[in-house]
């Protein structure tokens, strides 16, 4: 189900369909702000709603929104028509995010296999990122032909992945068990001041990874590079994200600061150079986001009870989605203006905070328990 759903044929493509449309640029990077507020807004009751209703519940839930918003890219045509079509996008987005780890989770749970979860996840990411790539390559190719052929692909993709969804069996929590998680939800967060930081670090790390992405496109076409070419560099860069995240459980010698600011840096670097080929970059912040991926979402849930983790992967989610917005709604304006100001600017945003996240973490969590687990593993 993984790889079926990490077969995306639009985001390769997306700018392009959206300028077909005669959007500006400002337009563009306000949709994907807009798109990030709601799932800001969406994330956390979404993954309590997966947690209390169920998480395979809220997977299917999140499908249907999305084969509604995929369809309504093809009959819309203006501006507020796309807006709609995101808003149900960011409601498949929040109700699948934080479900599908609880569910992994809960599989090696059932098997008492909790441990191996940061080496099974990074084989899920990888196979996940096989599946990019695949999907990559084909749209940028698909889309020379028609733009609306990505969407309906994408659909059937959908539909298909609904169908093997009914095949997925997890055990279902008793309400008593539920209720006494439910108490100690708080507790988990705030008696844990790593898990705060390394929310945080997660939410800005994950922010300067697809930043990168969504201002790619633009800087190709800035350096005249063929719009067939776009799925090739995404496909590129999803098969150095899927090697090294295949390995990322592996890695431990590659500091973890490093792995966090490596996106930032290339962001200010090709902000700095002012050259479209300097895209190329772009694949060392693909390598980070694999190992720095793997590596915080298992710390993150190996803190955290399998009850609430869809909620809590939420969080972070959530962090992320609110830093990423204010960012590319700031930075975004200066697009129309210049692609690489925008891209240095938000490089250099996103550099201070995670360094400031960094160092707040290794002055003040010192004596924290869950601190020293970080230290042996990272």
């Amino acid at each position: 189900m993984s790889v079926l759903l990490s077969l995306d044929f639009f985001s390769a493509v997306e700018v392009a369909f959206f300028f077909q449309r005669m959007l500006d640029a400002s337009d563009i990077y306000f949709i994907y702000a807009v798109f990030s507020v709601l799932i800001f807004v969406l994330e956390v009751p979404a993954g309590y709603l997966g947690d209390k209703i169920g998480h395979k519940n809220s997977i299917l839930l999140g499908l249907l929104c999305g084969v509604a918003g995929f369809t309504g890219f093809i009959v819309s045509s203006g501006f507020w028509g796309i807006i709609i079509s995101y808003m149900m996008m960011a409601m498949m987005t929040s109700l699948i995010s934080g479900s599908d780890d609880a569910i992994l989770y809960e599989c090696l749970e059932k098997e008492k296999r909790q441990g191996d979860f940061g080496s099974v996840y990074a084989k899920v990411a990888s196979l996940g990122y096989i599946g990019s790539i695949a999907g990559s390559i084909l749209s940028g190719f698909i889309a020379r032909f028609s733009l609306k052929a990505n969407i309906v692909i994408q659909i059937i993709l959908l539909f298909v992945v609904i169908i093997i969804l009914f095949g997925i069996r997890v055990e279902k929590k008793h309400g008593g068990e539920r209720e006494n998680e439910r108490g100690s939800l708080a507790n988990t967060i705030m008696q844990s001041k790593s898990l705060i930081i390394i929310l945080i670090l997660a939410g800005f790390f994950m922010a300067s990874t697809l930043i990168g992405t969504k201002f790619s496109q633009q800087i190709m076409l800035d350096a005249d590079i063929p719009l067939a070419f776009f799925g090739v560099f995404a496909a590129l860069n999803t098969l150095i994200a899927s090697l090294f995240s295949y390995v990322a459980s592996k890695v431990k010698k590659i500091p973890l600061y490093f792995t966090l600011i490596a996106p930032s840096l290339v962001l200010v670097l090709i902000g700095i150079g002012k050259n479209g080929f300097l895209v190329f970059l772009l694949f060392v912040s693909s390598a980070s986001r694999a190992i720095g991926n793997v590596k915080i979402t298992t710390l993150i849930n190996q803190r955290i009870s399998s009850n609430y983790r869809a909620t809590i992967n939420s969080m972070k989610s959530l962090l992320f989605r609110l830093f990423y917005s204010g960012i590319i709604l700031m930075c975004g304006k200066f697009a129309d203006i210049n692609i690489y100001l925008a891209v240095m600017c938000s490089g250099i945003i996103l550099l201070i905070s995670i360094s400031m996240c960094y160092i707040v973490r290794k002055v003040y969590v010192k004596n924290d328990i869950s601190e020293t687990y970080i230290q042996q593993n990272l």
